[in-house]
């Protein structure tokens, strides 16, 4: 087990060195998925994905809505996981803009995903938990989800071996998201400026 761990970790560590492979930064195709015959939910919601500028993709069905009233929102979750991705996880501004990726789409049923060390999240989450009111909620929220997701890249099923490397992933940048959070508190950066 502690072999594992530590083959987890150091894969887990991979993503954010400067030997980043640069991959094709389209959604997943069905053809990517490998879940021994079962449907891959996360595959089939997100090859429809759509990419309007840098980072931000929406989904077919959401396109002709009113994108400019999530534009504030993509860029607040951008702002979440680029603190988190450097300040906690301790990769590179550089790092980010070559993996993290927000998109818009009011299927709710995923939250992120991840293809080929690419990470997705789902913009429409984060209002719908109202975590554009609460950055101390939205922190602790993403912070889950970006180590969830960042777990994939060395584990692409959910299964023992992926529960643990995960469980292993938070407890060691644990410590950092908490120096984090006081550092955020202790500079005044309340909710009531989050808005």
């Amino acid at each position: 087990v502690l072999r594992l761990t530590q083959q987890a970790i150091s894969r887990l560590h991979m993503v954010g060195s400067s030997k980043l492979e640069h991959v094709v930064r389209t959604p997943p195709s069905k053809n990517d998925c490998e879940l021994e015959g079962k449907e891959c939910t996360t595959c089939s919601h997100s090859s429809s994905l759509i990419r309007i500028s840098n980072n931000v993709y929406v989904s077919e069905i959401d396109q002709s809505g009113n994108l400019e009233a999530f534009a504030p929102l993509a860029f607040q979750l951008s702002h979440v996981l680029q603190n988190l991705w450097e300040k906690v996880m301790g990769f590179s501004r550089e790092s980010f803009r070559q993996v993290c990726n927000v998109y818009i789409d009011s299927n709710l049923e995923v939250i992120a995903f991840n293809r080929n060390s690419h990470l997705f999240f789902n913009v429409c989450v984060f209002a719908e938990l109202g975590h554009r009111k609460n950055a101390t909620k939205a922190y602790n929220y993403w912070f889950i989800t970006l180590c969830h997701e960042v777990t994939h890249n060395a584990y692409k099923f959910h299964n023992q071996e992926f529960n643990f490397a995960l469980e292993e992933l938070v407890s060691l940048k644990l410590t950092d998201y908490i120096k984090f959070m006081g550092f955020c508190r202790s500079s005044r950066i309340s909710n009531e400026r989050w808005r």
